[in-house]
């Protein structure tokens, strides 16, 4: 993996008191985007968090968020993640290249759930980044996250990068980019 620290902190954005906002453009990188950004431009205070789990998810498990399909169909690292820890495997995640002691396993697993925790479908659901921070600090209760959200796999994310509009089925509603403009950092 080639990390790359960015700012993720569009939160700054907002004044006292104020918990959204819609954008004008799309200024964030595929993958670490949460949904309803993505989908409608509207900018929670938590969207952070979300981008925050999936970065999170990626240096525990060394897989990149919009490689996974490669290991299931359909699937992405949340739901790849999610489903191992509902099964009670979330251990087999954990990135062969990090050295990690046989007591030491436990706390990256809890890391991996509060991860997960970040990335839930609902912004409500998931923690604020204070609380994020006091889970993995002081080791705090970690409540068992909710299904993530499934909408960034890898063909998703490709028709809203490139504008293109793709249906896979009558019943699924249709991805729109009419103005989208991608600027590199």
């Amino acid at each position: 993996m080639n990390p790359k620290i960015s700012d993720l902190a569009m939160a700054r954005l907002f004044l006292v008191g104020q918990t959204q906002e819609n954008t004008k453009r799309m200024s964030r990188t595929c993958g670490y985007t949460a949904p309803k950004y993505a989908m409608h431009g509207c900018f929670l205070v938590k969207s952070d968090v979300y981008g925050f789990g999936v970065f999170l998810l990626e240096i525990l498990t060394g897989l990149k968020n919009n490689f996974v399909d490669q290991l299931e169909e359909g699937g992405n690292l949340l739901t790849y993640a999610w489903r191992h820890r509902k099964e009670g495997t979330a251990s087999q995640l954990i990135n062969p290249n990090i050295t990690v002691r046989a007591s030491s396993t436990s706390e990256v697993v809890r890391c991996i759930q509060i991860a997960l925790l970040c990335v839930q479908d609902e912004p409500a659901d998931r923690p604020s980044m204070r609380s994020v921070i006091y889970m993995i600090h002081y080791f705090l209760h970690v409540e068992l996250p909710s299904r993530p959200s499934s909408f960034v796999n890898s063909e998703t994310a490709s028709s809203i990068f490139t504008g293109t509009n793709q249906s896979h089925s009558a019943e699924q509603d249709q991805v729109d980019v009419v103005d989208l403009m991608i600027y590199p950092r």
